[in-house]
């Protein structure tokens, strides 16, 4: 049986772009699946970079309170870029999942500590600006608000990953 030349030239075209429709319609699937995986990624990496910022700037405010002479207009804007970090820290923590519907939430504490440190360096402040020094008992308290802070980050971060036991089910 003999077959027209133009019929077999299109039958594979349509072949070739049915198989060429098919391949473009998955990839921008896999490209939407890529990015959300880079941006849980970089959620995830959130909160060293929030807790290295958030400890440098603590650094900063009890270095410039127990100056010689602080500046207030420094601490304020010391202040100013500690909730920055903050935010992006407590972000980060409320996006992830909890590993167990009953574990505690240690959220809620996190952020009492961090609002906590907040009122502490604004203490710092009113101190410096009434006086012109701060209190050491402030300043140790802000440090103390920085290391209660950094004990309770494994606990936050290890909520969204479950435990094993070490057993398998079954």
């Amino acid at each position: 049986m003999r077959t027209a030349t133009w019929l077999t030239t299109a039958v594979t075209a349509a072949a070739c772009g049915s198989l060429a429709l098919g391949a473009a319609s998955s990839a921008p699937a896999e490209a939407r699946t890529a990015a959300h995986g880079t941006r849980a990624a970089a959620q995830r990496n959130e909160v060293p970079g929030a807790l290295d910022e958030i400890r440098t700037l603590v650094s900063r405010i009890t270095r410039e309170a127990r100056s010689a002479s602080p500046d207030t207009a420094t601490l304020r804007s010391l202040r100013r870029q500690l909730d920055r970090p903050a935010g992006r820290l407590l972000d980060d923590a409320t996006a992830r999942p909890k590993a167990a519907p009953m574990a505690p939430d240690p959220l809620p504490e996190v952020k009492q500590l961090l609002d906590e440190l907040n009122k502490d360096v604004t203490r710092i402040i009113d101190d410096v600006t009434k006086t012109g020094t701060a209190a050491s008992t402030e300043v140790d308290g802000v440090v103390a608000d920085l290391k209660e802070i950094l004990a309770r980050i494994p606990a936050l971060v290890a909520g969204a990953v479950p435990t094993t036991s070490g057993t398998l089910p079954g």
